[in-house]
């Protein structure tokens, strides 16, 4: 019985600081800026895991490396160039690529 009670406290103390940071995300301004792709990554082969990266070059000449999801990770081709959205460098939102006509 006590065995249940802590989980549940751990459970508990996991979903309040979870709901805490997504707040707190929240509250950070996205950031939208003109960029580059300039390289893209996955784990190794030995890992398990579908942490895909994608490193932009913004306007500014500032490199950052974002993970981004499977989907938005297979949509992004280095030289591409678009519109990344972020928040503070550390959370990607989207990149829209720009279609020279």
């Amino acid at each position: 019985m006590g065995y249940f009670i802590l989980l549940g406290v751990i459970i508990l103390i996991y979903a309040i600081n979870y709901i805490y940071e997504k707040k707190k995300d929240a509250k950070i301004l996205t950031t939208t800026v003109t960029a580059r792709v300039i390289a893209k990554r996955m784990p190794s082969l030995g890992r398990a895991g579908s942490d895909y990266f994608v490193t932009f070059e913004l306007e500014s000449g500032e490199r950052i490396e974002l993970n981004v999801s499977g989907s938005q990770y297979g949509l992004c081709m280095e030289g591409d160039d678009g519109i990344l959205k972020h928040k503070e460098g550390k959370t990607f939102v989207s990149f829209e690529r720009i279609i020279d006509k």
